[in-house]
């Protein structure tokens, strides 16, 4: 069996490597793709976690537009860099985390939100039933152990 190279793929026809220049008709919808992605979790994260505050819409608004400035600032430092100091010097596009959203949900809970933090008990609740053949008995036996549970 012979080993294939870079060379042989269809997709290198044209002498393409990694490092070329894709043409604008190719390189337009993919970066407009990347753009939308990025804007949507850009926004969505400031809008649950001002929600979830009880922020009012102009706060809420700023904070929107603080994450956007953030991203955009963050994302041209990635991709253009300073020296050999900072950045990738890749096309890349940086957004806020949803690492934030779960910890104010626990500390900030507005009644809106306390039934969307019991989902995590509802689904494994789901999982146990469809696990366990006859779900009373298991639960009964459980309940017979009645040991205290060690909580850290």
């Amino acid at each position: 069996m012979s080993k294939r190279s870079l060379k042989d793929n269809d997709a290198n026809t044209n002498n393409n490597d990694v490092n070329s220049k894709l043409p604008f008709k190719k390189l337009f919808p993919l970066g407009l793709q990347h753009v939308l992605a990025m804007y949507a979790g850009a926004v969505a994260v400031p809008l649950i976690l001002g929600s979830a505050l009880g922020l009012n819409a102009h706060q809420i608004t700023f904070l929107i537009a603080a994450d956007l400035f953030t991203c955009g600032l963050a994302t041209l430092l990635q991709s253009f860099g300073i020296g050999n100091i900072l950045g990738v010097k890749m096309p890349v596009i940086l957004a806020c985390s949803f690492i934030a959203v779960a910890s104010v949900f626990d500390r900030y809970r507005k009644p809106l939100y306390k039934q969307a933090s019991y989902k995590p008990y509802a689904i494994a609740s789901m999982i146990f039933l469809s696990k366990v053949k006859n779900p009373q008995e298991v639960l009964a036996m459980l309940e017979k152990r009645n040991k205290e549970r060690k909580v850290k």
